[in-house]
């Protein structure tokens, strides 16, 4: 049921009205976050999610690359952090909490993924964000070059490398999907 105030109508469920407004990072939903899978490592567990990036406003004839990557959520935090010291100054969007018990709770993974999407979202379209190093580092290179990038303690960029069949054709997926995942 509708009501009207100063002749608007009004949804009787306004949660719901919110929810289908559109938000400004809806911008960039060429960039998902999405198939959980959790690992275990003798006593280490962590869950990793699959970060895509689609060309925006992808078609067919783009020449623009499409890359996926593995990353968890130590990895959202490297970027997080890089971010705050590249761009001091800028406000970068939060990230979800760490939740040291009942992370592997499906309701709980679910609303991280979709949180963490938020926040990659939130950065592409951040104008002060959206160009970072870090972030198309985090966003496109494969395991062995993210993981030198997070183990660098210099600020200066890592440069990608792209390996195997689909770097020779100008981007594609980086070794984090077709190579495993390495801890980090």
């Amino acid at each position: 049921m509708e009501t009207m105030l100063g002749g608007s109508r009004l949804p009787s469920n306004p949660q719901a009205a919110m929810a289908r407004r559109p938000r400004p990072e809806d911008a960039a939903n060429h960039i998902t976050v999405s198939d959980p899978v959790q690992h275990s490592e003798g006593v280490n567990k962590y869950t990793s999610y699959r970060v895509d990036v689609r060309p925006p406003n992808s078609d067919l004839t783009t020449t623009q690359a499409f890359s996926a990557v593995l990353r968890r959520y130590s990895d959202f935090l490297w970027l997080y952090e890089k971010l705050q010291t590249e761009r001091a100054g800028a406000i970068v969007p939060p990230l979800p909490e760490k939740q040291p018990v009942g992370r592997f709770n499906p309701a709980f993974v679910e609303a991280r993924r979709r949180e963490l999407e938020r926040f990659l979202r939130r950065v592409a379209i951040h104008p002060e964000l959206q160009d970072s190093a870090s972030l198309d580092t985090f966003l496109r290179a494969d395991d062995i070059t993210f993981q030198a990038a997070k183990n660098s303690k210099a600020d200066a960029p890592v440069v990608m490398q792209q390996s195997g069949m689909m770097g020779a054709f100008g981007g594609g997926m980086g070794g984090s999907i077709m190579g495993g995942m390495n801890p980090g």
